[in-house]
């Protein structure tokens, strides 16, 4: 069997059923096994992973690690199939900032203007990063550091038109992926700091997809797909 990647959207209706559908779909066009198995994996990979992230919102640690582990040998197995393109994303500092509403009001209107000129606002993460100096001289400002991000191995899978990406700590990646200096490197954009609940990359599975998707069923087609 082959594999697949992981930055699908999940569908609003989409349902194990449809995820068959669609990789039958790609095998059929393409007449190949391989590229089907590549879009099945995918599809439960990003799940895995947002089984992860739902397992550690709620203090269940030895779950979160399973489901992390369940995404990462998909991983594995997708970095081997001629669909995934590895690079490294260099990480940003990245801080909490509480704008006063002065400069709110300021990044609500340049993010305006953005959305007229290029017909998409003007992320905050880059607003800040324009203006620091501004925001570090402001006595309402409120920063909080929060760190540094650690660099991340970017894994790119393109089947057709779809899509999908994964990132992973280099920790993790180091054993089945090239090492760092010998990738392409690319810059993270600027974007904001993590809060409670939030994530660097995606989001716990919502309780609508988790009745879809049960915990168990997702395990099992991953490791039907990574069995070989």
């Amino acid at each position: 069997m082959a594999c697949s990647p992981a930055d699908l959207p999940l569908m609003a209706d989409m349902s194990t059923n449809s995820i068959e559908r669609l990789a039958a779909a790609v095998g059929l066009r393409s007449g190949s096994h391989a590229a089907a198995d590549v879009v099945r994996l995918a599809a439960y990979a990003r799940i895995a992973s947002q089984w992860a992230k739902r397992h550690r919102l709620e203090g269940r640690e030895d779950e979160a690690g399973r489901f992390y582990a369940l995404k990462n040998a998909a991983l594995r197995k997708l970095s081997r199939t001629g669909f995934a393109q590895v690079s490294v994303l260099r990480a940003l500092p990245r801080d909490e900032v509480l704008l006063c509403p002065a400069h709110q009001a300021i990044y609500a209107a340049d993010a305006a203007a953005s959305r007229g000129a290029t017909g998409d606002p003007l992320p905050e993460g880059q607003w800040l990063l324009w203006n620091r100096g501004l925001i570090d001289d402001c006595p309402d400002c409120q920063i909080y550091p929060v760190g540094d991000y650690n660099d991340l191995y970017d894994i790119q899978v393109r089947v057709e038109r779809l899509r999908f990406g994964f990132h992973l700590p280099l920790r993790e990646g180091e054993g089945f992926l090239p090492p760092p200096d010998y990738l392409p490197d690319r810059q993270e954009r600027p974007g904001r700091g993590t809060r409670p609940g939030r994530f660097r990359f995606g989001s716990a599975i919502s309780p609508r997809d988790a009745r879809r998707f049960p915990a168990a069923l997702v395990a099992a087609r991953i490791e039907a797909l990574t069995c070989t």
